[in-house]
């Protein structure tokens, strides 16, 4: 998805946190849902964009890993296994 700024078709994206349409050169498609994330307004505020070409919102990161019945959380940035207990 595009990242770090709209295109032409991506000028109606808000902030589904904030509802803001400004500040695109700081938001995030979701890969998965096309939803659109400033990165100041996530759960976990990032400073930049995140390595890689591919960004998934909490949700739709969430629904693939029960859908793949992974043991699964969300970590620092990055999912991670459960640690054994």
């Amino acid at each position: 998805a595009p990242r770090g700024g709209a295109s032409d078709s991506d000028d109606d994206t808000r902030c589904e946190v904030c509802d803001g349409d400004e500040d695109t050169a700081k938001m995030l498609l979701c890969d998965g849902c096309d939803r659109g994330f400033h990165f100041y307004c996530l759960p976990r505020p990032m400073l930049e964009l995140p390595p890689g070409e591919h960004w998934w919102c909490e949700a739709c990161s969430n629904a693939a890993a029960e859908a793949a019945a992974l043991p699964l959380r969300v970590g620092s940035g990055l999912r991670a296994r459960d640690a054994p207990s």
